[in-house]
């Protein structure tokens, strides 16, 4: 295994290491996590390795991930070094935090060509954000001269993932026992935008290079997020505490399965692909959803319905795009009225914020201005009539 290379991985937090890091220390990469929990960062260069549980009904084995260090987020000269000397780079970091790493990227970046490294430098963006790869490029070019600014657009690829993984919060006990574990179900296919590739791309297991991404996107977002938070509202509904039990109860499958009808249809006659593509691909993820091993909460998947109910995301930009497509998301509309009943737990402060905007504010002003409904008559009407089942 060629260990001469090096992996930088900007957040050391469950996608890091449970889901990316894997797979570029299983192709041989040195990888290197940054992250600003001490504890974390620590224990990481003391083991050299961690472990990662691969859960399912039928049982339980175990990754061993090696060849990894860390480095304190906080100490910006070494950031800035560990960024000059990577070959590849990734975050997983959080779309709010991006922002604030933009100038140590920048400052990374001007450290390699200053020292005369101008191959091509890709940079993936494992992040729930729309046109993150866009974002991620303008924030880091405030920090740049114009000369540098032209170096950006030709020699670094900033180049949008799609994480189907999922990675379920530990217990205060697991994490007492190893705090470096991380718990992930057995899928670990990993799409990225081929188009936004700058130079040449290692081939790394697992990870697949797609292209137009855009479609890979709304797959994950209005399938595979849509039905994955129907489920966390319609089981906070029905009295579940986890994601399997709610995929116990035929009354939540039928709903999310007619959801799951409705935006295939449309996806099918938007881009002309199969629809048995699509729905398959649904099933999949029904399938995957009634992994008791996994112990995935309502209140990890619910969480924050204010970024969850926003335009564009997982349940509206799912309604809008059937609308688009002329077919009537009544089921879908059901999701956004069980995420508005949706309570959320006492440090929820985004669940918080929408349930005093909908107290305040009323169905239409959230579904027009917040979810960008502009053609929200039939979805108020549908998800009104569903919250008056549980109201």
């Amino acid at each position: 295994m060629n260990t001469s290379k090096t992996f930088v991985q900007y957040g050391a937090g469950n996608v890091g290491r449970g889901f990316i890091g894997p797979l570029f220390s299983g192709a041989g990469y040195h990888v290197q996590f940054i992250d600003v929990d001490e504890a974390v960062v620590t224990k990481l260069n003391i083991e050299k390795g961690y472990r990662v549980e691969i859960v399912k009904n039928s049982g339980s084995s175990y990754e061993i991930v090696q060849n990894v260090s860390a480095i304190d987020g906080k100490s910006n000269a070494d950031v800035i070094e560990a960024i000059a000397n990577a070959h590849i780079m990734a975050t997983s970091i959080g779309a709010n935090i991006l922002p604030i790493i933009s100038p140590l990227i920048a400052a990374g970046l001007q450290a390699r060509w200053a020292r005369g490294k101008h191959e091509p430098f890709n940079i993936l963006l494992c992040e729930n954000l729309l046109n993150g790869g866009r974002h991620l490029k303008c924030w880091v070019s405030d920090y740049l001269t114009d000369d540098e600014k032209g170096s950006l657009s030709s020699r670094v690829g900033f180049i949008e993932a799609s994480i189907g993984r999922m990675i379920p919060m530990l217990s205060i006990e697991d994490k007492k026992r190893d705090p470096l574990l991380v718990r992930v179900e057995e899928y670990s296919k990993l799409p990225i935008d081929k188009d936004a590739i700058k130079g040449f791309f290692p081939s790394i297991p697992n990870i697949i290079l797609a292209s137009p991404f855009s479609q890979y996107i709304e797959k994950k977002l209005y399938v595979h997020n849509m039905s994955h938070s129907m489920a966390a509202y319609l089981g906070y509904l029905h009295g579940y505490e986890y994601i399997w039990q709610a995929m116990e109860d035929i009354t939540i499958i039928y709903i999310i399965e007619k959801a799951l009808d409705e935006i295939g249809q449309a996806m099918s006659l938007t881009h002309n692909t199969p629809y048995n593509e699509i729905y398959e691909h649904g099933r999949d993820l029904l399938e995957r959803y009634k992994n008791r091993a996994l112990a995935d909460t309502v209140a990890r998947v619910g969480g924050d319905t204010f970024r969850k109910l926003k335009a564009g995301d997982r349940l509206a930009g799912a309604a809008v795009f059937c609308l688009k497509a002329g077919v009537m998301p009544k089921h879908i509309a059901m999701g956004i009225g069980a995420a508005l009943l949706y309570e959320g737990e006492p440090n929820d402060k985004g669940t918080a914020n929408m349930r005093q905007m909908c107290t305040e504010k009323g169905l239409e002003h959230i579904l027009i201005n917040h979810c960008g409904i502009n053609e929200y008559k039939f979805i108020h009407d549908e998800a009104k009539n569903f919250m008056s089942l549980y109201c």
